[in-house]
């Protein structure tokens, strides 16, 4: 994972939006951030920390706290690419907070994630770490670089324990194991008292119910025969018995059905007339509605004479009423408009007098101000005077310092030829270092290429007998060896298909096989062939083409077994091949630099290059402070003395103007008094709004009045054309009912004659839908019923000719039941016995198994409360957690010493006890002593790079790389000589392709390190950055 943007603004100190680009660290893989302490530095990590997790643990829990005062939320966004891909964090924390993650794809953004949850899922997913490890990994913080090495073993073991997820091996597993540890002792307690009750349960107390239970199967089979038996005989007697009884009872039902005949006669003499008048039955219906609408409408009329008379009389008095109102409206309208007139001429009047009011409390406002600046000029004027005297003293102390820190010709000279071509001898130092580094991979390549090489020649000796002296030898003589048995082969089968052809009939006799009949001649007897001469030569042949089958099959593999090296070859020779072509380009830049640099600068000079030219810059960088500081105070004082000039004419200008604002003011003040006495009379003390307001109210009602009643006139006039379109409709539809009922009535009158009766009186004759379905399905019954009676008597009737018996023997069939009943209880009896024993035996194979079961199931619990016991030993305390821990720290130590080497050398190293307290070999006099015997700055070195082996070994154990961390301040303790050392280890870790960041406020750190940010506050004090 690296780092390409951070954006922050609203977070603490960065009220104003900031953007880094740490792409253009990339290429020295190392920068800084400096600043003032409280400038922001550290608020960078902060922000990076904050978009990815949402919370750091240096700002706590609540971040809302974090958000600057000057803004409402703060905005985050941070883009960085891990495993060749690039991502986008945007995040806004404030009343709402919102979070989005993008992957960038040629510069256009994929939404990822879009809600909080969704989002902590894919960034784990993408990064790998959780907040905690990500902090570990990737930040040095303040003041933490000894933490390790002041702790008392105890919590050493704590901290490595929280570090790498060892504490877990402590109490928390020793709670466990002994959790574990009663539930075996229990589950074995159990399983104990379930063996002992399984003691009975064996194998051959199964086969002796298996025994029985087989004796009873074939009683039972018995039973069952004489059962069968009995029971036909039984069903014949109970069928004759069932047959002659249900042959009475039908006889005397169809004699009740008969006698129902005369009935359903009459029910189809009255379905019969009622089709016959089915016509007259729709008129005499119709007949009946038309004659209910006719009375319905004669009511409807009569109500709608009497509201139409109703509302003539309403009409006529609302018309007065509206003639009278109009007279009044014209009269009282024109008076109250002209009122409204005048009082608005009395509301500008009001406005005036107010604008005049207002226009003399800023004139009064005007004057005091003008007052409060005269005071203020005139001391502003007396501190003026003060200052300039005090820059006057301080420029020609100035002047003196100047004389002393200016650079002699010389100097001058050989400041500018340093700071021209100083970076081509940082140049050549890192080119000579290139050299060396591509020299040991050269070497070890060619180390690793040999090995290979070897081991292939020794494979291919042993397994096929071949021998190469060179590489380019190998795949060529092992291609050669698989073509050349492969064409052996051939031409051994070529050789073995022309004698088996020589030798046919004695092969097909050999295949065929007695009763084949033969594909040549047909017969179906195939006498032994006698042996032929090439019997053996064919047999010769097929083994050696079996033998170099097998060669070439050996070959193959080892071919394909070997593809793996040879690729490894391969690679390892382009290797060593661009290797030695980037140490020629390397050797003769190197060359070509060292001419040009021998030309500007003597060599002699080269080493010394750096500290030279430092000296000469902190002596011209003064030089140009003071420079700077002079011109400053210079333009300083000339400023001033303009200040001083401008406040006495400005002070000038306020007295004047203080006098004409007096004399405005007094004007303003007599004119004022004549048009508020001239209101009063008017209003009679009144807001002339207030009389509007009133006034308009009444002008609107009277409006609203009218309106009202035109409108109520409208209403009623509507409503009457209404109820006469209505009472038309009426009148219309009652002649059209009256000309219908005439119709029918004359059309049921014939039919009613005809019938004897009075039109009134077809009703009787009418059956309505429900009853007439009724009377034809009763008839349907009748004679369905009928039916099935006659055919179930005919079919009983041939039953019993079927039967076997024409009447019944004696005591039957009571005797039979008796015999059947005992044969039935017999076989029940046996039936249960048989589901006894089953369940028994079934019983018993389950218990067997499970007893089977549990005694391996008690060999594996023994060993488990064997093997837990051992472990709660072992956890006891937290001696597995200090073991654990020595054991990681071993690790660490071993790479905090070849750092130790890199940083000072060969004066000390670092060692862990089991009981991991640190102790100090001190090389120079050969002998152990303790770790509080070092010196501050030793102190330093040693935690630094402890902290440092540490960082490396959380990334080694990682699955995703993160390929960049800071290291926040510590760096107060090292005096000039360590800090040469550190650079060195930085140079390391750039080569490690690692980015790293430096934070301080330290102003030595900036002449190690080639690029950096300066953090600063503006004179708002908010943070701002800059690339230096």
């Amino acid at each position: 994972m690296l780092p390409i943007k951070i954006y922050i603004e609203g977070l603490n100190s960065y009220a104003e939006p900031v953007e880094i680009d740490f792409t253009r660290f990339y290429r020295n893989r190392i920068f800084g951030i400096f600043g003032d302490t409280g400038a922001g530095k550290s608020t960078i990590l902060d922000a990076i920390i904050l978009s990815i997790y949402g919370k750091t643990p240096r700002l706590g829990s609540n971040i809302r706290e974090a958000i600057n005062p000057r803004k409402q939320e703060m905005c985050l966004k941070f883009q960085f690419s891990i495993a060749g891909d690039k991502y986008l964090i945007e995040r806004n924390i404030g009343k709402q907070n919102k979070i989005k993650l993008y992957r960038v794809e040629h510069d256009n953004l994929v939404p990822l994630a879009e809600k909080e949850r969704e989002f902590r899922e894919k960034i784990r997913d993408i990064i790998g770490l959780s907040e905690d490890e990500f902090c570990k990994v990737v930040i040095l913080p303040q003041n933490q670089f000894a933490e390790i090495l002041k702790l008392e073993p105890a919590k050493r073991a704590e901290l490595i324990g929280n570090l790498f997820d060892l504490n877990v091996f402590g109490a928390p597993l020793y709670d466990v194991v002994v959790s574990k540890l009663s539930e075996l002792k229990a589950s074995k307690e159990e399983r104990e008292k379930r063996l002992k009750e399984l003691e009975s349960i064996t194998e051959q107390s199964i086969e002796s119910k298996e025994k029985e239970l087989k004796q009873v199967h074939n009683n039972l089979e018995k039973l069952q025969k004489e059962q069968k038996t009995l029971s036909e005989k039984l069903k014949i007697f109970q069928s004759f018995i069932q047959l002659n009884d249900r042959k009475k009872a039908l006889e005397r039902e169809i004699t009740e059905i008969i006698k129902k005949t005369s009935e359903i006669e009459k029910l189809k003499e009255r379905l019969k007339i009622d089709e016959e008048l089915s016509l007259y039955k729709g008129f005499y219906d119709e007949w009946l509605r038309v004659e209910k609408s006719i009375a319905e409408g004669e009511s409807q009329k009569s109500s709608f004479d009497e509201t139409l008379k109703e509302l003539d009389i309403k009409l006529e008095r609302k018309r007065k009423e509206k003639e009278d109102f109009e007279a009044h409206y014209n009269k009282k309208q024109p008076e109250l408009i002209k009122k409204l007139a005048e009082i608005e001429q009395l509301i500008e009047l009001n406005k005036s007098l107010r604008q005049q009011e207002e226009n003399q409390r800023k004139i009064n406002d005007e004057i005091t101000t003008l007052k409060k600046n005269k005071t203020k000029i005139e001391r502003e004027i007396e501190k003026t005077k003060s200052e300039i005297d005090k820059h006057w003293i301080e420029i020609e102390l100035h002047k003196k310092d100047l004389k002393q820190h200016e650079l002699s010709k010389e100097e001058e000279s050989l400041y500018k030829t340093l700071q021209s071509n100083l970076h081509q001898i940082k140049r050549l130092e890192d080119l000579q270092k290139e050299i060396q580094n591509i020299d040991k991979k050269i070497n070890k390549e060619i180390k690793e290429f040999d090995e290979i090489f070897e081991k292939l020649k020794k494979l291919l000796q042993l397994k096929i007998a071949l021998k190469v002296k060179t590489y380019d030898e190998i795949e060529n003589r092992l291609i050669e060896e698989i073509n050349r048995l492969r064409t052996e082969k051939e031409q051994k089968e070529a050789e073995l298909k022309e004698l088996e052809i020589k030798n046919l009939a004695a092969t097909l006799s050999k295949k065929l096989s007695p009763g084949m009949p033969c594909p040549v001649c047909g017969s179906k007897e195939h006498p032994s062939p006698a042996k032929t001469p090439l019997d053996k030569e064919i047999n010769k042949i097929e083994m050696e083409i079996s033998a170099l089958e097998e060669m070439l099959k050996n070959s193959e593999n080892l071919h394909n077994e070997i593809r793996g090296d040879l690729n490894k070859l391969n690679s390892k020779k382009t290797k060593i091949e661009e290797f030695k072509t980037q140490l020629e380009e390397k050797t003769n830049q190197t060359k070509v630099l060292e001419e040009e640099l021998s030309n500007k600068i003597s060599p002699e000079y080269w080493k010394k290059a750096e500290d030279t030219f430092l000296k000469l810059k902190e002596k011209s960088d003064k030089y140009g402070a003071i420079l700077k500081r002079l011109t400053e105070l210079n333009n300083i004082f000339t400023e001033k003395n303009s200040s001083l000039n401008e406040k006495n004419n400005e002070l000038a200008k306020i007295n004047a103007e203080i006098d004409a604002q007096t004399k405005r003011l007094e004007e303003l003040t007599k004119q004022i008094d004549e048009q508020r006495i001239n209101l009063f009379e008017k209003t009679q003390g009144r807001q002339p709004e207030e009389i509007k307001t009133e006034t308009e109210k009444e002008l609107e009602t009277l409006k609203k009045k009218r309106e009202q009643i035109e409108k109520t006139l409208k209403e009623l006039e509507e409503n009457k054309n209404k109820l006469s379109l209505k009472l038309q409709a009426i009148n219309t539809s009652l002649e059209k009912d009256k000309k219908r009922k005439e119709e029918l009535f004359t059309a049921l009158n014939k039919k009613a004659v005809e019938k004897g009766v009075k039109v009134d009186e077809l009703k009787q004759f009418f059956i309505e839908e429900k009853e007439r379905a009724k009377i034809k399905k009763e008839i349907d019954e009748f004679e369905n019923t009928l039916k099935t009676k006659k055919g179930e008597y005919e079919g009983i009737v041939k039953q019993l000719e079927e039967l076997p018996i024409k009447s019944l023997p004696p005591d039957e069939p009571s005797k039979t039941e008796t015999f059947l009943n005992e044969m039935n209880k017999k076989i029940a009896e046996s039936n249960q016995r048989i589901g006894a024993l089953n369940e028994q035996i079934e019983k018993e194979k389950q218990q067997l198994i499970e007893k089977q079961e549990l005694t391996k199931e008690m060999e594996e619990i023994n060993k488990k409360f064997l093997y837990t016991e051992l472990l709660k030993k072992l956890t006891t305390g937290k001696e597995m957690v200090k073991f654990l821990s020595w054991y990681l720290l071993k690790d660490i130590v071993v790479v905090t010493n070849e750092l130790l080497k890199e940083l000072i050398g060969k004066r000390f190293l670092v060692n862990v006890l089991p009981n991991l307290e640190f102790t100090i070999t001190d090389l120079l006099y050969n002998k152990e002593r303790p770790v509080a015997t070092l010196s501050g700055g030793e102190t330093f070195i040693l935690s630094f790079a402890l902290a440092l082996s540490l960082s490396h070994y959380i990334q080694s154990r990682r699955k995703k790389s993160i390929e960049f961390f800071f290291i926040d301040e510590g760096f107060s303790s090292l005096d000039r000589d360590l800090l040469d050392s550190l650079c060195n280890v930085l140079d390391r870790l750039r080569s490690q392709d690692r980015l790293v960041g430096l934070i301080s406020h330290l102003d030595d750190l900036k002449q190690i390190i080639p690029e950096y940010i300066n953090v600063y506050r503006d004179r708002i004090g908010s943070s701002k950055v800059a690339i230096v």
